[in-house]
């Protein structure tokens, strides 16, 4: 993706550098498995928007922080922290912590996941 004007003023490279990271992870997700859906409400044929592209988004695919960034700061980057989620189930969670076996619908093998660093806090 070609970095946009606004993403080289203030912190605004940031805000680019975590787009980016987001859209690389539900590509290779996508890859991987053919096909996007929300890990919490199983909605399947979600679609990768480009962060240029008008959404739908009762079909757009979300990246959510499980444990949320506002939380676990050093889990913002943390891929396996991250959940393939609808954007309806996205905005419900918000930062809220929610117990692992609200992932009904994971992508991974199992559910007895954790992120990298969250060992360390």
């Amino acid at each position: 993706m070609e970095k946009p004007r606004w993403a080289y003023y203030g912190n605004n490279s940031i805000r680019w550098d975590r787009v980016v990271l987001h859209y690389n992870f539900l590509e290779n997700v996508k890859k991987e498995h053919s096909t996007l859906w929300c890990e919490y409400c199983g909605k399947d044929k979600l679609v990768l928007y480009r962060w240029d592209e008008k959404h739908d988004k009762n079909n757009m695919a979300t990246v959510d922080h499980f444990l949320p960034k506002s939380k676990y700061p050093l889990l913002a980057n943390d891929e396996n922290n991250f959940i393939v989620a609808c954007s309806m189930c996205n905005e419900g969670k918000k930062d809220d912590v929610w117990a692992e076996d609200t992932i009904k619908y994971p992508r991974k093998d199992t559910k007895s996941w954790k992120p990298t660093q969250q060992r360390g806090l």
